[in-house]
């Protein structure tokens, strides 16, 4: 669209805004979904099925996808991680095995555990994982860093678009 000032010979050339962000936002949706994958993890809780216990073996559970995961409470879908927690609790071992959706990763992609202690009779330590399928077990976000510049520059653009460029008809 184009605004001409014949009183003052400029000449202003604007983008329709509403569909230079519709665009954009569409293309940055793509590139972003396009470079999202969900990760699997192994679920389950050895006080219910002895196979989860250490000396796990993988090959008897199927792994879960993660992204149907949800928590409506808390508005959440798509758990990004997977946790291996062990408690004892009256020197009853119990391992559990689920996707997870809050927590840090530990060093080492994961291998490195979180201890707490109670009393003399209770121990726990969590580990959480999001560097493979089955790391308790994918990528969570192969590109996250390219796809947040992506969409920051889109937004950029988008902001210089809505503003109007003057030039001086000579």
């Amino acid at each position: 669209m184009c605004l001409v000032d014949r009183a003052f010979g400029i000449t202003r050339h604007r983008l329709p805004t509403n569909c230079c962000i519709l665009v954009v936002h569409v293309f940055a949706l793509i590139y972003s979904a396009r470079n999202v994958h969900s990760i699997s993890c192994y679920e389950c809780n050895s006080h219910y099925d002895p196979r989860c216990d250490d000396h796990f073996d993988n090959l008897t559970y199927p792994l879960t996808d993660c992204k149907y995961k949800v928590k409506p409470h808390l508005g959440l879908s798509g758990a990004p991680m997977c946790r291996k927690a062990i408690s004892y609790v009256q020197g009853e071992k119990r391992v559990v095995r689920e996707c997870a959706f809050f927590g840090l990763i530990g060093y080492n992609d994961g291998r490195w555990c979180l201890e707490r202690m109670g009393t003399k009779y209770i121990k726990y330590s969590v580990c959480l994982c999001n560097n493979k399928d089955g790391c308790n077990g994918a990528s969570l976000r192969k590109n996250l860093g390219q796809s947040v510049w992506l969409i920051l520059v889109l937004r950029v653009l988008v902001v210089l678009a809505a503003f109007p460029v003057a030039h001086r008809n000579v």
